[in-house]
């Protein structure tokens, strides 16, 4: 369970800059930020994302992933099948 509250942009380019100047991600810099030392890596490796976050145009503070899931074969198939379950729910006694 999460005890401490997600990193800003700031925060993480900060830990950025300290891992660069320690030269390694060290267990010390990770109890420093509350994460564990493999996130400190993955923030150096994912320093130009940050930064582009950091600009003045974002509102906000948060690097959030974007999930996609799989994209659909036959897209009115599945509406139709929706709206099929959506009425048999409906009618239940159709279903009987």
């Amino acid at each position: 369970m999460r005890t401490k509250a997600q990193c800003t942009n700031e925060e993480r380019r900060e830990a950025v800059l300290e891992v660069r100047a320690a030269g390694e991600a060290t267990e010390a810099l990770a109890d420093k930020y509350g994460v564990h030392h493999e996130t400190l890596w993955r923030w150096d490796h994912a320093e130009d994302r940050i930064k582009d976050a950091q600009g003045l145009s974002r509102k906000k503070k948060k690097i959030r992933k974007v999930k996609r899931g799989v994209k659909l074969r036959f897209p009115g198939l599945e509406s139709r099948l929706l709206e099929w379950f959506t009425d048999m729910r409906k009618n239940k006694s159709m279903c009987e």
